[in-house]
């Protein structure tokens, strides 16, 4: 099977992870910021972006974690800097929950915006029951998935228009064919998180929650009942910015990964990074 990756920059290698056009400009600002300290690495999954999705595959989140785990397999140049986001976020998890994701390979963990718990899935881009919508329900133009875009920004004035239409140029194939059978597969999931989050806290692998506060899907409320859930994790709010931090706040992202990183060096001083629901 052939799907699309890219990698960009010198350094320890940083292996972003969500749901479609990994591999588009939807990362460019962010990997501009952080090539320079690390190597960063994108992959288009089956069904998103540009990698084909062969007409057997499973849309599971298990055979998504595999597939992560597999990706991660091939990274050389040290151990792991994971970012989880999105629909990356419960996948990733998964990950770690089946043994499918080798902890001995991760250097530390970085969560963002996603669907996690159960309270997320409803009313977010209509009355509808769930948050990845049925057929009906799906954007038929590109207009109609740009007015979806701007509910999850943060600041709906921020929205990028090329980037827009990027994602609208690889939306039939990701979203149409694959993305509502794999997002309802993780929405009916979601009764695993609680053990997904303590198989990721029995590897003692580092852990940063970097949140949009503003996230329609949910900002502080969900950050902090991560931060409970995950007692020993970092964590970092990002006022004004909604689901797509990587996007809105590049800047911001990328100082906040490279200072956790820094932090987390054999011999570096304490953090002074607390709750998620604290921290600003």
């Amino acid at each position: 099977m052939k799907v699309r990756s890219r990698s960009e920059g010198r350094g320890p290698p940083l292996f972003f992870f969500y749901d479609q056009w990994h591999t588009s400009a939807g990362l460019d600002s962010l990997v501009t910021k952080l090539q320079y300290r690390f190597r960063v690495y994108t992959v288009d999954p089956p069904g998103f972006g540009g990698s084909p999705l062969p007409n057997d595959y499973p849309l599971t989140p298990k055979d998504y974690a595999r597939f992560l785990g597999e990706a991660l397999a091939t990274v050389g140049g040290g151990r792991i800097i994971l970012v989880l986001q999105d629909l990356g976020l419960p996948i990733g998890l998964e990950g770690f929950r089946e043994g499918l994701i080798s902890p001995d390979k991760i250097e530390a963990v970085i969560l963002m915006n996603g669907l996690v718990f159960e309270e997320q899935k409803g009313g977010v881009f209509s009355s509808r029951p769930s948050h990845f919508l049925k057929g009906r329900d799906l954007p038929t133009d590109r207009m109609a998935h740009r007015r979806r875009l701007i509910k999850c920004y943060g600041d709906p004035d921020s929205l990028d228009e090329g980037l827009a239409q990027a994602a609208w140029d690889s939306y039939i194939q990701g979203y149409l064919r694959s993305h509502v059978k794999l997002g309802n597969a993780i929405e009916e999931s979601i009764v695993h998180t609680k053990d997904r989050l303590q198989a990721l806290a029995s590897t003692g692998i580092p852990v940063l929650i970097l949140w949009g506060e503003d996230d329609i899907l949910g900002g502080k409320e969900v950050a902090a009942r991560l931060g409970e859930l995950l007692p020993e994790a970092e964590g970092f709010l990002l006022p004004g910015v909604g689901h797509f931090p990587q996007v809105e706040a590049p800047d911001e992202v990328a100082q906040e990964i490279s200072a956790f990183v820094e932090r987390k060096k054999p011999g570096a001083s304490p953090s002074a990074s607390g709750h998620p629901a604290e921290s600003s």
